[in-house]
């Protein structure tokens, strides 16, 4: 087999898998993105006190026996309730510090978190441009012209 008639085939058997794993790549970059902005929302809306800094999860309810060997120690459901205090705490005092914050402050970053909502349904049309094969310049578009490509050149060079 000519050198060239090998590579030709090996691009196409690229061009063919890239082609087929090309949607879900796409979707898989926009899930990221989507997270990222989602995160930076969260983080965002934490800092002008619209969402508390930590999660508090309920009490744990209290033991009614005096000593019951199924059950956790009292000493971890103390240390636990202690860690809530100091949760329930922290929440309380980025709250009164985000209220103290100017709404010039509070404006600018609910802007940005905007921006980001608004980001990400345009990104993901961004990404499914490019995998348009109508769309010029796209993945898809660039995908197929290679493989046009080497067609042309298979069937021009078939006796070899």
């Amino acid at each position: 087999m000519h050198l060239n008639a090998r590579l030709a085939g090996e691009i196409e058997t690229f061009v063919d898998s890239a082609m087929g794993k090309l949607s879900g790549i796409l979707d898989d970059c926009a899930d990221t993105a989507d997270g990222v902005a989602d995160d930076l929302i969260k983080i965002l809306k934490r800092c002008i006190g619209k969402e508390p800094l930590f999660d508090l999860a309920p009490p744990a309810e209290a033991e009614r026996k005096l000593h019951d060997p199924k059950v956790q120690s009292s000493l971890r459901r103390m240390l636990g309730a202690l860690g809530q205090q100091y949760k329930r705490a922290a929440n309380h005092v980025a709250a009164v510090a985000a209220s103290h914050l100017p709404e010039s402050a509070v404006a600018g970053v609910t802007g940005i978190i905007a921006h980001l909502t608004d980001f990400k349904p345009a990104f993901r049309g961004k990404l499914a441009a490019l995998a348009d094969e109508q769309a010029q310049m796209s993945i898809r578009w660039i995908l197929k012209r290679l493989r046009d490509a080497v067609v042309k050149h298979k069937k021009r060079y078939a006796a070899l």
